[in-house]
């Protein structure tokens, strides 16, 4: 296996490094990813629970009522790349004036150019 230069190894790491973009800490998502699926699911419970209390007086009128109230469901929110969040980040150092545009215009086109230098 052919050994990587350090700029094709930093392409590589604007492509597939990826970060937490959610705005949350990485390491409660381990904590806030099974309480979101825990809470889903027993608000889901939750409502059967109700419709099947109701089916001893009407079947038919639970039945229809479970049918027609759609589950509640939750997803997590990929990573994005590590490119994204540089080029991210510029802009928003642009936008607050910390960088002036030709410094954000010169670091932006090295990030770009970085990141489309991909090894194959």
């Amino acid at each position: 296996m052919k050994r990587k230069t350090p700029p094709e190894e930093k392409a590589l790491s604007y492509a597939k490094d990826r970060r937490n973009a959610y705005g949350e800490n990485s390491k409660s998502s381990r904590k806030a990813v099974a309480l979101r699926k825990a809470l889903v699911n027993r608000a889901n419970r939750a409502a059967a629970r109700t419709a099947l209390a109701t089916a001893t007086t009407d079947p038919e009128k639970a039945e229809s009522k479970l049918s027609k109230k759609r589950p509640k469901v939750w997803g997590k929110q990929p990573d994005q790349p590590l490119g994204a969040m540089v080029l991210r980040k510029l802009k928003r150092r642009l936008a607050m004036k910390i960088d002036t545009p030709e410094t954000s215009r010169s670091k932006t086109e090295r990030v770009i150019r970085k990141a489309r230098r991909r090894p194959g």
